[in-house]
Protein backbone atom coordinates (compact mmCIF):
# COMPACT_ATOMS: atom_id res chain seq x y z
CA UNK A 1 0.00 0.00 0.00
CA UNK A 2 1.04 3.40 -0.46
CA UNK A 3 -0.29 6.46 1.36
CA UNK A 4 -0.25 10.36 -0.07
CA UNK A 5 -0.86 13.14 1.15
CA UNK A 6 -3.82 15.05 -0.77
CA UNK A 7 -3.98 18.42 0.51
CA UNK A 8 -4.57 19.96 3.79
CA UNK A 9 -6.03 22.82 5.32
CA UNK A 10 -5.44 25.76 8.41
CA UNK A 11 -8.44 26.42 11.02
CA UNK A 12 -8.14 28.26 13.99
CA UNK A 13 -8.07 31.77 16.14
CA UNK A 14 -3.89 32.05 15.17
CA UNK A 15 -3.24 30.28 12.42
CA UNK A 16 0.14 31.12 11.01
CA UNK A 17 0.97 33.48 14.04
CA UNK A 18 2.48 32.84 17.62
CA UNK A 19 -0.51 31.46 19.82
CA UNK A 20 -1.22 34.43 22.65
CA UNK A 21 -2.47 32.40 25.52
CA UNK A 22 -3.93 34.47 27.86
CA UNK A 23 -5.03 31.79 30.30
CA UNK A 24 -5.54 27.69 29.82
CA UNK A 25 -9.05 28.10 29.96
CA UNK A 26 -9.49 30.43 27.33
CA UNK A 27 -6.89 28.94 24.78
CA UNK A 28 -8.38 27.39 21.45
CA UNK A 29 -5.17 24.99 19.93
CA UNK A 30 -4.44 25.65 16.18
CA UNK A 31 -6.34 22.78 14.04
CA UNK A 32 -4.36 21.28 10.85
CA UNK A 33 -6.40 19.22 8.49
CA UNK A 34 -4.47 16.73 5.94
CA UNK A 35 -6.33 14.36 3.61
CA UNK A 36 -4.65 11.15 2.54
CA UNK A 37 -5.18 9.04 -0.46
CA UNK A 38 -4.43 4.79 0.12
CA UNK A 39 -3.56 2.99 -2.80
CA UNK A 40 -3.06 -0.65 -3.11
CA UNK A 41 -1.08 -2.18 -5.51
CA UNK A 42 -2.52 -4.23 -8.27
CA UNK A 43 -1.76 -7.45 -6.99
CA UNK A 44 -3.22 -6.77 -3.52
CA UNK A 45 -5.94 -9.25 -2.45
CA UNK A 46 -9.58 -7.99 -2.25
CA UNK A 47 -11.14 -8.03 0.97
CA UNK A 48 -14.98 -9.02 1.81
CA UNK A 49 -15.63 -7.12 4.78
CA UNK A 50 -13.31 -4.12 5.66
CA UNK A 51 -10.76 -4.35 8.50
CA UNK A 52 -10.10 -1.71 10.84
CA UNK A 53 -6.85 -0.24 10.30
CA UNK A 54 -4.82 2.50 12.56
CA UNK A 55 -3.47 6.01 11.33
CA UNK A 56 -0.97 7.48 13.40
CA UNK A 57 1.23 10.44 12.51
CA UNK A 58 4.81 11.84 13.83
CA UNK A 59 4.84 15.74 14.09
CA UNK A 60 7.98 18.03 13.13
CA UNK A 61 8.75 20.74 15.14
CA UNK A 62 11.42 23.05 14.60
CA UNK A 63 12.85 20.22 11.92
CA UNK A 64 12.79 17.35 14.88
CA UNK A 65 10.60 14.12 14.87
CA UNK A 66 8.13 14.09 17.57
CA UNK A 67 6.73 11.27 19.25
CA UNK A 68 4.27 9.42 16.90
CA UNK A 69 0.85 10.10 17.55
CA UNK A 70 -1.99 8.04 17.00
CA UNK A 71 -5.28 9.50 14.91
CA UNK A 72 -7.73 7.39 14.70
CA UNK A 73 -8.93 3.73 13.58
CA UNK A 74 -10.49 3.47 10.36
CA UNK A 75 -12.49 0.66 8.37
CA UNK A 76 -10.62 -0.20 5.30
CA UNK A 77 -11.64 -2.15 2.61
CA UNK A 78 -9.79 -3.04 -0.65
CA UNK A 79 -11.74 -3.45 -3.38
CA UNK A 80 -11.20 -5.22 -7.38
CA UNK A 81 -9.06 -2.52 -9.33
CA UNK A 82 -11.14 -1.00 -12.03
CA UNK A 83 -10.55 -1.08 -15.61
Amino acid sequence: MELLAGSSSYRGPYSFKEANIIDGENHRAVTEKVAAVVYASEDAPTTAVPKWITVSARPVVDGIPAAKLIIERIPLIILPPTK
